[in-house]
């Protein structure tokens, strides 16, 4: 373990697969906690497991695009992501994560999760850059970005099943914010449980 009533999601394939991401792997692309930023080394909350070649990025904190960049990860490869919760260091970057891919040569569809308000976050960042991604549109022939995301929100229970994945939530401790979740990744023969941002939470360690 690293420190709903949603219904069962089958997404499309991972079509965005095309490319050879590498071996199966956990990568803690950002641990620090809290909204500052005071350096560059330690940044915070962001993750990414790569599982028979398909992304999933756990957590989209302040810096999460670059630091997928500095450990060789194709932008455009972008499939899954999911926020445990809505405090900024654990969401400010979804947009421009998503932007970036999409800038970069994202074509294909994206599956982002998050509790509710997941999807006035994203709707906010379309609102935002409105006039850019619809000058890249008819100016560099991009695809509609809005139209590649599919934002889904999530409670404790089921969160996503696909392929040979499995995601799950647990509602944890983390007041006064009560949308706030542990996300468990279940693969054939491994579990990874993020625990999201809570107190003392003896259900957690059964959860695991």
């Amino acid at each position: 373990a690293i420190a709903g009533a949603a219904a069962l999601h089958d997404p499309r394939p991972a079509l965005a697969q095309q490319r050879n991401l590498g071996a199966n792997r956990l990568v803690l692309l950002g641990t620090r906690g809290g909204p500052r930023i005071t350096e560059y080394k330690q940044t915070p909350a962001a993750n990414l497991i790569v599982w028979n070649n398909v992304p999933y990025v756990i957590d989209t904190g302040y810096g999460v695009t670059f630091k997928l960049v500095e450990t060789k990860f194709p932008l455009p490869a972008l499939r899954y992501t999911f926020i445990t919760h809505h405090h900024s260091d654990h969401n400010a970057e979804f947009g421009l994560l998503v932007y970036n891919a999409w800038a970069t040569g994202l074509q294909t569809p994206v599956d982002a999760y998050g509790p509710a308000g997941m999807k006035q976050l994203a709707q906010g960042f379309w609102d935002a850059y409105k006039f850019d991604i619809e000058t890249r549109m008819a100016d560099e022939g991009r695809p509609d970005l809005r139209k590649l995301v599919n934002i889904h929100e999530y409670t404790e229970g089921p969160v996503m099943a696909a392929g040979d994945a499995k995601v799950t939530a647990l509602r944890n401790l983390h007041p006064p914010i009560t949308e706030s979740f542990a996300l468990k990744f279940e693969f054939p023969g491994k579990t990874v449980v993020f625990s999201g941002d809570t107190a003392y939470f003896p259900p957690l360690a059964a959860f695991a």
